[in-house]
């Protein structure tokens, strides 16, 4: 349960600051994206400027305005006065007229391309002309009356030919927003009577977009560089809980395994002692021959529980090597082994075809091969048990096998077999024998090697590199 829960506290803390950084990361973005303009701006703004002292947005546009509005002003202002409905509808309709002449007519190409040479700026600059408002005056105190305004919903407008910010009149630029609008301009003139017309001039360079997050790549990395370290942290924090949390669950099962094993020893001992005492049983030989035999049983059970646990202390001690012949050490130690097992437990050896010498501990090879073997039969709920020892030469190693047809160790429990206290699924002994063996080979520089499959057996193989090889006479 709580393994859980620290779980959730940590996938739920991670989520929280991946989210934290999207939003700081956004507005950041926003703020560079509004901020952003490009270099020439202000020189555009006044280049524009100069190209149309004595004109209206672009050469010619003055007339064009001129000629529609001159046309149809009379009408305008009696629906002004009469109709408003009629005045919305032919506002509407004179418009649309006058944006698609200035659109039509338009010279604004040539402006823009002529500054651009001109100042020998970035021909990739994009631009985009709009009508933002269109207003009249039929008298002074009836006040400005608007025909035109992109802020409002224009149903007559093309959708192709309109932005939030306006008509579009001439430009190639995509995406006009407020951050790359250039300047606006206001046109007005004095027919029969005033008018007011507002453009806007927008210009940026494509991909303005990618253009920002560019320069926001640092801060990308930056947050990029924080989360992995956060995720980093976390990832070693709970995989270090994790281990303390299975070692100490590990120690305490090896503290009751302990106290079980040897317990039941003692417990003996003490039961067949107390027997010794009735006067009954020191008249009846056989009796105390037999508790004499349980005493001796049960005293060996408990010596070998207390060399298991001296035998892995002292491992990493210096140790005493001898030149040793393999075959013939292995081979007693078989034979030897052999006499202890049962009728449907079968230990065989296969020796190499010649003589194979390596330096080694006598004493802690000799524990390393029988936990072995004390492994193979113990993991091993087969009717008949077999177990088979060989030693080979392959290549420039010494390879020393132990190989039986028993339950087999499944791919995850194959990763810990050789951790100290880790026990197997039948939790018999101390936990302590492969982590003997493991120690053992690494103590005489040897690595060791197990392959096995679920039902099917195990091999363990103990890799001795260099063998000084002498054929058999």
């Amino acid at each position: 349960m709580i393994s859980k829960n620290y779980k959730i506290a940590v996938i739920l803390s991670f989520v929280i600051l991946v989210f934290v950084h999207l939003i700081l990361i956004y507005n950041t973005f926003t703020l560079k994206d509004r901020d952003y303009n490009i270099s020439e701006r202000g020189l555009l703004e006044a280049e524009y400027g100069k190209s149309i002292p004595d004109d209206k947005v672009y050469s010619g546009g003055g007339m064009i305005i001129d000629s529609i509005l001159r046309h149809y002003m009379p009408a305008l202002k009696a629906a002004w006065y009469t109709n408003p409905a009629d005045f919305n509808e032919l506002s509407g309709k004179v418009s649309l007229a006058l944006c698609e002449r200035l659109r039509s007519g338009s010279t604004m190409d040539s402006v823009f391309h002529s500054i651009v040479q001109r100042n020998k700026l970035d021909t990739n600059i994009r631009y985009l002309l709009t009508v933002q408002r269109i207003e009249l005056n039929f008298h002074r105190d009836s006040g400005n009356i608007r025909m035109y305004d992109s802020r409002q919903q224009q149903g007559n407008i093309p959708a192709a030919y309109s932005t939030p910010f306006g008509f579009i009149v001439d430009g190639q630029l995509e995406h006009p927003q407020q951050e790359n609008m250039v300047t606006s301009v206001a046109v007005s003139g004095m027919l029969d009577y005033s008018y007011r017309i507002t453009f806007d001039l927008f210009a940026d360079r494509p991909n303005r977009l990618f253009r920002v997050a560019l320069q926001m790549l640092p801060t990308f990395i930056l947050a990029l560089i924080c989360i992995a370290v956060m995720v980093s942290i976390n990832y070693y924090t709970a995989r270090n809980w994790m281990k303390q949390k299975k070692d100490a669950e590990m120690k305490t099962d090896f503290i009751h395994s302990i106290k079980h094993e040897f317990n039941t020893p003692i417990s003996t001992i003490l039961v067949a002692g107390k027997s010794l005492r009735d006067a009954d049983v020191q008249k009846d030989k056989d009796r105390i021959s037999a508790l004499a035999d349980i005493l001796e049983r049960q005293a060996r059970r408990l010596q070998s529980h207390v060399n298991q646990l001296l035998d892995v202390s002292m491992i990493k001690e210096k140790l005493e090597l001898e030149a040793t012949e393999l075959n013939y050490f292995i081979m007693v130690l078989v034979n030897d082994y052999s006499l202890k097992l049962s009728d449907n437990e079968k230990l065989t050896f296969d020796p190499a075809p010649v003589e194979l010498f390596a330096d080694i501990d006598r004493f802690a090879f000799t524990t390393m091969l029988t936990n072995l073997l004390d492994n193979a039969f113990r993991h091993n709920s087969k009717a008949q048990k077999r177990t088979s020892v060989a030693i080979a030469v392959k290549g420039s190693e010494i390879v020393i096998s132990v190989q039986d047809n028993g339950n087999g160790i499944d791919n995850e429990m194959k990763q810990h077999i050789f951790e100290k206290f880790r026990r197997g699924t039948n939790k018999q002994g101390l936990g302590l024998g492969l982590y003997y063996v493991k120690e053992c080979t690494a103590a005489h520089g040897w690595k060791i090697t197990v392959t096995s499959a679920t039902e099917q057996g195990s091999e363990f193989a103990i890799h001795i590199p260099k063998p000084e090889l002498k054929s058999f006479s």
